[in-house]
């Protein structure tokens, strides 16, 4: 698959089947949605190594807007500076106010499929969040995005002293922003902490007593269960010291935000090199 040409129009290509792509580029009341990914993608060039990038982004629009916007994001509005990657390796390579560097690899999730995928209830039925489908689907990007990493440091791509961060979009995933709360799907899926929960006291014997006083708890949840047969680890940051951070976005292409604002950062405790928060001048950091 060859480029044939590289323009600012994120939607050059013919489209295919990806209803999103098709969508945005032919309605006519999507003209706001293409201008700004155009504006994107224009940014996006002076870091992009990537030939084909235009030609992927017919199938696999979200993804690609994902590089684009995390591109914007961190060169635009946070003032990293970088280079361009060009070849095998991770997807961005910015420095650090201390001289090192920091790599990224982005992946937007997708819904999945069979028994894994993340449905919603049928119209005009009422029914609970898929939270736990939505944890594994967490946990298997990110460790895709581990193998890979894995594979860049045996090929010295990425040094040992370098900082290494993985940015995981969950925007195709409906109602993943309404999962994404108390903890976010990042904390649930990768530090091993279970869903929120309420504890109270309560006095056992000839009278029962309760008390007023209730207690918000996360307590542990150090796996999830895939099928009747295996269960899924959800404490892949920690152990992964190679994994500096997760940087984590609910948002989805045509919700057109160029702020930041959006990105949740983990950072990871037992990282081999480990990032100070103070560098990161968007988002929200989850402590």
């Amino acid at each position: 698959m060859s480029q044939r040409k590289r323009t600012n129009n994120f939607f050059e290509e013919k489209a295919g089947k990806n209803d999103v792509y098709a969508f945005n580029k032919a309605h006519v009341n999507r003209q706001e949605v293409r201008d700004y990914c155009s504006k994107l993608l224009e940014h996006h060039w002076d870091y992009c190594g990537d030939t084909h990038f235009q030609q992927d982004a017919v199938e696999n629009p979200q993804q690609r807007w994902w590089e684009m916007y995390l591109s914007w994001v961190l060169y635009k509005v946070a003032e990293f500076k970088g280079q361009k990657v060009t070849g095998e390796g991770p997807d961005f390579c910015i420095f650090l106010p201390d001289g090192k560097k920091l790599w990224i690899e982005a992946i937007a999730v997708k819904v999945g499929t069979n028994e894994n995928e993340v449905t919603r209830p049928p119209n005009g039925h009422a029914g609970a969040l898929p939270v736990d489908k939505m944890v594994l689907r967490v946990t298997s990007a990110f460790a895709d995005k581990v193998r890979k990493i894995d594979k860049y440091i045996e090929q010295k791509i990425i040094a040992p002293e370098d900082a290494v961060v993985i940015a995981i979009n969950t925007g195709e995933m409906r109602d993943s922003d309404l999962a994404d709360q108390y903890p976010p799907l990042a904390v649930r899926a990768l530090l091993g902490v279970g869903a929120m929960a309420f504890k109270i006291s309560v006095q056992l014997g000839d009278a029962v007593e309760r008390s007023d006083e209730v207690e918000v708890v996360f307590p542990e949840q150090k796996s999830v269960q895939k099928s009747h047969l295996a269960s899924i680890s959800t404490e892949g940051l920690l152990n992964n010291p190679s994994v500096s951070g997760v940087f984590t976005s609910t948002r989805h292409l045509v919700d057109m935000i160029d702020s930041g604002s959006d990105i949740k950062i983990l950072l990871n405790p037992n990282a081999r090199t480990a990032l100070n928060p103070e560098v990161f001048k968007f988002g929200t950091l989850i402590s």
